[in-house]
């Protein structure tokens, strides 16, 4: 298996070319949309609501612990895992009952430059403003 682990960007002007190339390490996630009907058919991949400029659009579930922060600090990190960080993944989907700054121990993370913590060994990482918070069901 090969792993990558890709710099982490934390200047807020990030290139549509940077986010693209870190989308491509997104292998969940991923939609392919179709079109069409009979011989009248098209189709495209999908990870994110924009490139230019780079936008992602993320489901949270308002009962969520990180849902007020988010909201109240208006940033939030998107660590793109690999096969590697299962356990980061099990963590924070609550397995073992930790919760808040527990759910970080044992791995290395920096700051971003809004203040969010950012996974140093994620395949891509990105440091996200929020632009628009659409309340929905939960």
């Amino acid at each position: 298996m090969n792993v990558i682990s890709r710099h982490i960007l934390t200047d807020k002007n990030v290139s549509s070319a940077d986010f693209r190339a870190a989308m491509r390490h997104l292998t969940g996630g991923v939609s392919v949309i179709t079109a069409g009907q009979g011989r009248d058919i098209t189709g495209m991949t999908v990870t994110s609501l924009s490139v230019d400029p780079p936008a992602l659009i993320v489901s949270i579930n308002r009962h969520a612990s990180s849902f007020p922060l988010i909201k109240r600090l208006g940033a939030f990190g998107v660590n793109l895992l690999n096969a590697d960080h299962l356990d980061i993944a099990e963590r924070f989907a609550g397995k073992g009952g930790l919760k808040g700054v527990d759910r970080f121990a044992g791995s290395d993370w920096v700051t971003a430059v809004s203040g969010v913590p950012l996974l140093a060994g994620a395949s891509a990482a990105l440091d996200c403003e929020v632009e628009e918070i659409i309340e929905r069901h939960s």
